[in-house]
C-alpha cells in the first residue's frame, strides 16, 4: 500500500490508495500530527480505487470499512481542532453511499475534482 502527502496552496494533499490498513493508518496519522504542529490543517484526501486485478485481494479498495472510517473521523478530528478542514476527492460511488448511510456526508465534503476542492479552501478563507 501507497501514500504520499503534497503541498498545494497551504494544503495538504494525502493520495492514498487503501484505508484499510490500521498500521499505516497509525504512521499517516502521526504523520499528520506533524504537519499540524508545522502550521498545516487543511487536508484533501484523495482516495483513488485501484482496478479490481491490479493487486491482491487485501489491497481491494473500491470501498472501505470501518478502520477506513475510523481513520478518516481522526482526521478530521485533528485537523478541525488545528482551525482546518478535511476533504474527500475522487472517492467511489461505494465510498459515496457509506458514506450516505453513515450520516457522515454531512460531515466530509466531497468533490470530483481537485481544482473544486482546493477551491472550497480558498473561499473559505475570503
Amino acid at each position: 500500500m501507497s501514500y504520499s502527502f503534497t503541498e498545494i496552496s497551504k494544503v495538504q494533499l494525502l493520495k492514498i490508495e487503501s484505508l484499510w490498513n490500521a498500521d499505516v493508518n497509525r504512521e499517516i496519522i502521526t504523520k499528520i500530527e506533524q504537519l499540524i504542529k508545522e502550521g498545516f490543517c487543511n487536508f484533501i484526501i484523495e482516495h483513488k480505487s485501484t482496478p479490481y486485478g491490479q493487486h491482491s485481494a487485501a489491497a481491494i479498495n473500491n470501498f472501505i470499512n470501518s478502520t477506513g472510517l475510523s481513520f478518516l473521523i481522526s482526521i478530521l478530528t485533528r485537523a478541525r481542532s488545528a482551525g482546518g478542514d478535511v476533504i474527500l476527492y475522487g472517492i467511489s460511488e461505494s465510498t459515496h453511499q457509506l458514506l450516505a448511510l453513515t450520516k457522515l456526508n454531512k460531515t466530509f465534503s466531497t468533490f470530483n475534482a481537485l481544482e473544486e476542492a482546493l477551491a472550497h479552501f480558498q473561499n473559505a478563507k475570503v
